[in-house]
């Protein structure tokens, strides 16, 4: 998908987004309005508990179609079907007010919420998690204006005609939304059918994700606990507005409130959205909404009044449509299709409905409990407030955990699960081995480097020392080598002829010798095809001298050495998971890798020096070293989805690279491996792409 593709989609997307969110504001005034009209406050939090248990049932039958149906043609359905429910109860509003009036409101609770999350249901399939990170802000921005516009419709139209006639506007908005769901399909991904599922079991289904993925987990909890404190601020919100306004006057008082709202978020989106996720993180925006019910909802304890009840339910809906939803909906684009469809509407929709049927049950017993209710309904908001910034802080782990399945999927589906293992195999077979040097050079180290220890089998150090290869190979075979045959073998590794059966000799005795072994990796005396190989036989012998001999070989000033060095310690901690590797050391190996000039790097990513498994040795590199510090799989996955043609697969690497890495290491390895260019250089996506496209193989070997 191209760049103009994915600009045509988010536009699409947001306004659609607009049309949605206008009709869905303009919906809850005129439910409000009609609903205080004709009934007393107190009868609020009943209905609200009596329409949201009967949301739930309808949240999992919407749940169904959307799992087993194409998305966008279910939405858009809903979505007409809404605006004929509207026409036909504004022409019966006037001979039944208030059986009307109570139909309007559940109508609302029922289908409203259910229809915004069916769009953002469509929108999260259209992207993959990275770019849904950068563009959700923009679609954001486009629903809050439309929000602001629906308010100042609604209050407009109550004022001139009166609340009736925002009926049949609704029902327009919502036909609007129908259109352009069908528009925002043609350009987007959303239209494809998942394959078909078994008829029954969905519901099974989705409460067995909800078990058994944790983020899936997180989300439920804090949508059901943000909810409940919503609806106890709401209480508090409209049990103070309606002592203080006329019911003629509830319409626009409530149009209004939707409107300032609408231009706050707006502003909070435009300005902070895009930035917040950058900057703070997708936890910490997430925790925006929590922690500011917690902050002004204290503030509203120690001066109670009604501008403070009503700057706490305008902030609260301001962060729940700007921030918390910019940052809740990215937590969804890790997810499968065909999980996400029916989880996600289960979650926006049927866990909040629930947490409003115990919201509006609380309201209820904390009325016919306490003294001094609105006291006591800000306590508890406050409470679960807290509680809410705690799952939120703890979403990060579970956001990386799908992440990782995703990137698991994406390589399966493409052919690349086997990644790993082949990068195993050509790292193996690379031959590192070098051309074997003039017999000279071999003479000169053997009179530098003398035995350590005399040996008494005098006779089997001439048969190391002549150049016959079939005397060496004998002289290597048999007992284990001692310490001063080893100082014979080890420059026989830089003989193509010999370099096997030393490697063999050498590694039977390798553990005997492991600190022989690293001085002569360190010594610059010898060869770079014998120093390349001798970190595999230091592995070999296992222990943490060996580990330590190879953590200091990651600073050796040879990038060969350095690159046998990462894969023997990988090797090593894949043979004894219990021995422990030092993060801190190897990303400040990685540090090192990358603070040279990203010229140095280009040879290395040559399309001569490319694997087989379609990664240059720059980035089987870092992908080696890193895997030290972070879980091996997802790592390596990651960085062979940096060079797919499959850009989800691309996105859900950079993404769950980004949320995984040290802010200074990812930044620079983006800049030395051209995976994006730094936003000072602007340089176009386009061309980006193309020029890894150009410097790397497919994603299935031949």
């Amino acid at each position: 998908m191209s760049r103009s593709e994915h600009r045509r989609i988010t536009v699409a997307a947001t306004i659609c987004a607009a049309v949605v969110l206008a009709g869905h504001l303009a919906g809850k005034a005129a439910r409000d309005a009609i609903f205080l009209q004709r009934f007393p406050v107190t009868n609020l939090p009943l209905l609200l508990a009596v329409s949201s248990a009967l949301s739930i049932a309808v949240t999992f039958l919407f749940a169904r179609r959307l799992s087993r149906g194409v998305p966008a043609r279910v939405v858009r359905f809903a979505n007409a079907g809404s605006a004929l429910m509207f026409v036909v109860e504004w022409s019966l509003l006037e001979s039944f007010p208030r059986p009307v009036a109570t139909i309007i409101y559940m109508h609302q609770m029922l289908l409203g919420p259910l229809l915004v999350s069916g769009f953002w249901s469509i929108v999260s399939e259209c992207f993959d998690p990275r770019t849904a990170r950068r563009v959700v802000g923009t679609i954001g921005t486009g629903a809050t204006i439309g929000g602001l516009a629906g308010a100042v419709l609604a209050e407009r139209v109550a004022a001139t005609l009166g609340t009736p006639a925002l009926l049949p506007v609704i029902a327009g908005l919502q036909l609007v939304a129908t259109w352009r769901l069908g528009a925002l399909a043609r350009v987007g991904t959303a239209a494809v059918a998942v394959p078909d599922h078994p008829k029954h079991g969905e519901l099974k289904a989705v409460i067995t994700n909800l078990v058994r993925v944790s983020l899936l987990r997180r989300l439920a909890t804090i949508a059901v606990t943000m909810t409940i404190a919503a609806a106890l601020l709401d209480y508090v919100f409209k049990a103070s507005v309606t002592r203080e306004v006329s019911p003629d006057d509830l319409a626009r008082l409530f149009a209004t409130f939707h409107g300032v709202v609408g231009l706050l978020t707006a502003i909070v989106a435009w300005a902070l959205g895009r930035r917040a996720l950058r900057s703070w993180g997708l936890v910490r925006t997430l925790a925006t909404l929590p922690g500011a019910v917690i902050v002004l909802g204290t503030a509203a304890l120690a001066m109670p009044s009604v501008v403070a009840f009503v700057a706490l339910r305008g902030t609260e809906n301001v962060l729940r449509n700007s921030l918390y939803r910019q940052s809740y909906e990215v937590f969804y684009t890790p997810l499968l299709p065909q999980e996400r469809r029916a989880t996600k509407t289960v979650i926006d929709v049927g866990v909040e409905r629930f947490g409003d049927v115990l919201g509006g049950l609380s309201v209820l017993a904390i009325l016919a409990l306490a003294t001094d209710p609105s006291q006591a309904l800000l306590v508890g908001a406050i409470t679960l407030a807290l509680l809410g910034v705690i799952v939120a802080l703890h979403a990060q782990r579970s956001y990386v955990e799908a992440l990782e399945r995703s990137l698991h999927t994406h390589a399966t589906e493409l052919g690349n699960h086997d990644a790993p293992t082949r990068m195993k195999r050509a790292q193996r077979d690379r031959g590192t081995r070098p051309k074997a040097a003039p017999p000279g050079r071999w003479r000169f180290q053997r009179a530098r480097r003398s035995p350590p220890d005399p040996d008494p089998r005098l006779g089997r150090l001439d048969e190391l020392s002549s150049e016959d290869p079939e005397r060496i190979r004998q002289a290597l075979a048999g007992t284990p080598l001692s310490q001063a045959a080893v100082a014979y073998a080890i420059p026989l590794l830089g003989r193509a002829d010999v370099a096997d059966d030393a490697s063999r000799a050498l590694a039977e005795a390798a553990r005997g010798c492991v600190g022989q072994l690293i001085d002569a990796v360190r010594d610059p005396r010898f060869i770079i095809g014998v120093r390349a190989r001798l970190p595999a036989l230091i592995a070999s012998a296992g222990g943490d001298l060996a580990r330590s001999g190879l953590l200091e070989c990651l600073g050796d000033p040879d990038f060969e050495v350095r690159y046998a060095a990462a894969h023997a310690l990988l090797e090593l901690r894949e043979h004894d998971p219990q021995l422990h590797v030092d993060h801190a050391e190897v990303f400040d190996g990685v540090r090192r890798e990358l603070a040279v000039e990203p010229a140095r790097w280009s040879a290395l990513d040559a399309p001569t020096a490319i694997e087989g498994n379609g990664l240059s040795r720059a980035a089987q590199h870092l992908a080696t070293l890193l895997s030290l510090a972070l879980p091996a799989e997802p790592i390596k996955t990651a960085f062979h989805g940096l060079w797919s043609e499959d850009l989800a697969f691309r996105g859900v690497a950079l993404e769950y690279l980004d949320n995984v890495l040290p802010g200074d290491i990812r930044d620079r390895m983006w800049s030395v491996l051209s995976i994006e260019a730094p936003a000072a250089a602007k340089r176009p996506v386009e061309d980006v792409r193309a020029e890894l496209l150009r410097s790397q193989l497919r994603t299935t070997p031949a």
